[in-house]
């Protein structure tokens, strides 16, 4: 399902208004890959929440997959809730 662009600027807003309320350090950060033949590029959040959470957000935001960075590492999480599996490591992240 491609989404409209006022429907991501709305979700994108709630789910702002979210990591807000829950008091979760946020930074903006725009996640890409490849889709066949063309970039997909989509703005998307950095917060600093558990694993669990950030799935639990994902599925209700109807999110394919998370990004999650743990011990210098980047990997891609399947957020579903059907969906138990881990994606391979990306790359590594260098300590800040």
């Amino acid at each position: 399902e491609v989404w409209s662009d006022a429907r991501n600027r709305a979700a994108d807003e709630a789910l702002a208004a979210l990591v807000d309320v829950r008091g979760w350090v946020r930074h903006r950060v725009t996640g890409w890959a490849m889709d066949g033949a063309r970039l997909h590029a989509e703005p998307g959040w950095a917060v600093g929440c558990t694993r669990a959470e950030a799935r639990r957000v994902g599925a209700h935001f109807q999110q394919w997959a998370i990004w999650w960075v743990e011990h210098e590492r980047l990997e891609a999480t399947d957020a579903r809730p059907s969906q138990e599996r881990e994606y391979r490591a990306v790359a590594g992240i260098p300590a800040l």
